[in-house]
């Protein structure tokens, strides 16, 4: 699949499926096979600090690791519901701009590991690490756990 039909799909996708990413109005901006890029408007995820709610970043945390995997899952030709398991997450800087989320595929033995689990046991599991680029820190980082299941 090449990387615009993938980024494509997703969008689509998470229109359909997942109606928050409606109102968050989430777009899959970037993919290059092992890092996925999403963002969101200020204004529909506001606090009433005139900063961004704190789940909305963690929705779009969740998304980035979440459609990375599907991406990745697609590219293998596997169909699987793909879930979030378990996160923890540390807000460290307010965000008062432009929301956006990355998450970065680093470990291949990891990502191996899940692809011959799914195989032989139709059901793996995967820990990922998102995260909300800030003005000088990361404003969220995010350790979680997600769930792949072959349908």
């Amino acid at each position: 699949m090449a990387d615009g039909a993938g980024l494509e799909r997703l969008s689509a996708y998470l229109a359909q499926e997942i109606p928050l990413t409606r109102a968050m109005q989430v777009s899959v901006d970037d993919w290059d096979g092992q890092c996925l890029a999403v963002s969101a408007p200020l204004a529909p995820n506001l606090n009433h600090k005139a900063t961004a709610f704190g789940g909305s970043l963690y929705a779009l945390a969740v998304l980035a690791g979440w459609g990375l995997i599907v991406l990745r899952l697609w590219q293998e030709g596997l169909d699987c519901e793909v879930v979030v398991q378990s996160a923890e997450v540390e807000y460290l800087e307010p965000v008062n701009k432009r929301l956006a989320a990355r998450c970065t595929l680093s470990d291949d033995k990891a990502w191996r590991k899940l692809l011959a689990q799914l195989r032989r046991r139709g059901r793996a599991r995967i820990t990922l690490h998102p995260c909300v680029p800030g003005t000088e820190i990361d404003a969220l980082r995010m350790r979680a756990r997600f769930v792949a299941i072959s349908r």
